[in-house]
């Protein structure tokens, strides 16, 4: 009889493997489908649907549904699925259209039931060590990947290697016990209230906003400035080295401080680095520096987020989908649209008042709370 793996093993080969899928579908698959003779404005309703999903399924689970590891399972499946399908249909619009309604689907219930089950086993100090192979995930794709993206049989079978693998331990992950909880609607508990935190809900919908330049334009701003490609991923590269080495040294971090208290640092510092990117542009030191600061405005501000809502509400994976609905959902589309409309010299200025009014709500949240 084999022993069972221990729970931060499944937790980060889930983590590694699923960022490993995020990296090709954020970095290489949007490049490979316009080579394919998808159209931008396509690629866009495409990578627009995702976030959609992931802000409506939410409500479903404050309302009717309830998160449980049998629905967790579907998801792992569905998710595994929709990445199956990308191969017969890579060049079918419409296809690709219902393949990615259903990634949404299955994306805005994997990560929140994964984080939960690793703060309820490992705790938010340990969090971060288990977090940041999700990150080691992602480069190792970009990295991988980085002279074959081209090659779509090479992409396409990496893309189910790596799906299946986080399914394999998402299903490990799915078989641990997790405590239930008190409720599971606002019908049943009305502890879990988007009002009632109103301040908190608003401070994480403008600091995702805020990301909208970062995650769509990063790269053309910087090429725009005189930066070349090389120089960019150096750039990319840099600022998740310093994301891990922040998963990994936070706890004493935590340990020390308030999570209310590190989130506000964390949202000053998103500020600070959005304007040193506009006042600056052009300059490796300040960008550099700039992407230092992802240390604070990803690693410490997303693990000190989650053991915050985890604290704060009864139900706390109906907290943790909402956090990413609202933020990675709602947040996301929102910022990409508008990084869009705001493209330009100002862009990253215009971002930094994002974060500043995420700031200024996350200050009357604690003012609330105090």
């Amino acid at each position: 009889m084999t022993m069972p793996l221990p729970p931060w093993i499944r937790l980060s080969g889930l983590y590694f493997f699923y960022f490993a899928y995020i990296g090709v579908l954020m970095v290489y698959l949007p490049k490979i489908l316009i080579e394919r003779g998808l159209s931008a404005f396509e690629i866009g309703l495409l990578y627009a649907v995702i976030p959609l999903m992931r802000f409506i399924v939410p409500f479903l689970f404050w309302r009717w549904l309830r998160l449980d590891a049998r629905f967790f399972f579907g998801a792992l499946w569905g998710f595994w699925l929709s990445v199956i399908l990308l191969i017969p249909f890579i060049d079918s619009f419409a296809a690709l259209l219902l393949i990615h309604l259903l990634m949404g689907v299955t994306t805005s219930v994997i990560p929140p039931y994964g984080d939960t089950v690793a703060l309820q086993e490992l705790g938010k100090e340990r969090y971060g060590k288990v977090r940041l192979f999700g990150s080691l995930g992602f480069v190792f794709t970009v990295w991988f990947l980085a002279s074959r993206f081209l090659d779509w049989d090479t992409v396409s079978l990496y893309l189910v290697l790596v799906s299946g693998l986080a399914v394999a331990f998402g299903y490990g992950v799915g078989r641990i016990p997790i405590q239930e909880e008190e409720c599971v609607s606002l019908k049943e508990c009305h502890t879990f209230t988007l009002k009632g935190h109103a301040a908190l809900w608003i401070s994480i919908l403008f600091f995702q906003l805020s990301f909208g330049g970062f995650y769509n334009f990063f790269t053309v701003y910087g090429m725009d400035n005189g930066f070349n490609a090389l120089e960019m991923s150096h750039l990319w590269i840099f600022g998740v080295v310093c994301e891990v080495v922040m998963l990994w040294f936070q706890t004493g971090i935590m340990k020390r401080f308030s999570l209310l208290t590190l989130i506000q640092f964390s949202t000053w510092m998103t500020v600070i680095r959005w304007a040193l990117l506009s006042i600056f542009p052009g300059e490796a030191f300040w960008w550099y520096l700039a992407q230092s600061m992802h240390a604070f405005s990803f690693a410490l501000y997303h693990t000190a987020m989650i053991g915050y809502l985890f604290s704060l509400y009864t139900p706390k994976k109906l907290a943790q989908q909402f956090y990413s609905g609202i933020g990675y959902g709602i947040g996301m589309f929102a910022g990409s649209i508008l990084a869009g409309a705001l493209y330009g010299p100002w862009l990253f200025l215009c971002m930094g008042g994002f974060a500043l009014l995420s700031g200024l709500a996350l200050y009357w949240h604690g003012r609330v709370v105090w």
